[in-house]
């Protein structure tokens, strides 16, 4: 009876320097380290994380690369493309894709349907910020009463009076939520923030974004896929 060849072990240190603490990266590795059935410990240090991973050789090197596609993997290697060596290289074969054409997405939207939009923290549940139906929709789903909502728009500054300092704050890269007191006559249905004078605003932050507000041509209610006191929904079954 043949028997097959023992696997050599090794035992690799790795040092992780940058934004590594406070983001669930520890978790994160424990996770995949579970998954490749390795052993082995991960903990902050002065600079990052330490990370001590022992087991086979063709496990411990599963962790260390990403699979390119054979399309991605030919314009990375080729030179006078203008993917070559570039990190977040994806083609349409195996990039990112949406589950529905924006066309449709626009038109629901239109029509005063509550959509899940993917952002790159999770989900947002988006809607018509103009449309009093569709926010009552969407607060029977997010079962929220009287509670404000954010909203998405491509120019903030027709729907809210936006101090200086305001605005260089929403247009940072850090793209966050604003709150500033409503402008007079802006385009938002009263069910954006009840009996509420102030709105808390943001602008698009991913292509996506981008795309679908051009598109809907009008301010859109962004808010977290879950329901209220649940954390966000960021898997595409939740």
């Amino acid at each position: 009876m043949a028997i097959a060849p023992a696997q050599s072990v090794e035992r690799r240190r790795l040092l992780v320097r940058g934004v590594v603490q406070g983001v669930g990266f520890r978790p994160f590795v424990h996770n995949l380290a579970v998954a490749a059935e390795l052993t082995g410990f991960v903990r902050n240090d002065g600079g990052g994380v330490t990370i001590e991973v022992q087991g086979p050789r063709g496990a411990l090197d599963e962790m260390a690369a990403f699979v390119m596609c054979p399309e991605c993997r030919r314009e990375y290697e080729d030179p006078s493309d203008r993917r070559f060596h570039a990190e977040p290289n994806a083609c349409p074969a195996c990039g990112p894709a949406l589950s529905m054409p924006l066309e449709e997405a626009v038109a629901r939207l239109s029509a005063g349907e509550v959509l899940a939009v993917k952002g790159l923290g999770g989900y947002h549940l988006a809607c018509d910020a103009w449309s009093e139906a569709a926010l009552e929709r969407l607060r029977a789903r997010k079962q929220r009463d009287e509670k404000p909502f954010a909203v998405m728009a491509a120019e903030p500054g027709c729907l809210v009076e936006l101090s200086a300092e305001q605005d260089a704050l929403l247009r940072s890269s850090a793209r966050p939520i604003v709150l500033a007191p409503r402008r007079e006559g802006a385009p938002l249905a009263a069910g954006v923030a009840p009996g509420n004078p102030w709105i808390g605003v943001m602008l698009p932050y991913t292509p996506l974004h981008h795309l679908l507000l051009a598109d809907f041509g009008g301010p859109l209610v962004m808010t977290s896929g879950n329901r209220s006191d649940e954390p966000i929904s960021f898997e595409d079954a939740d």
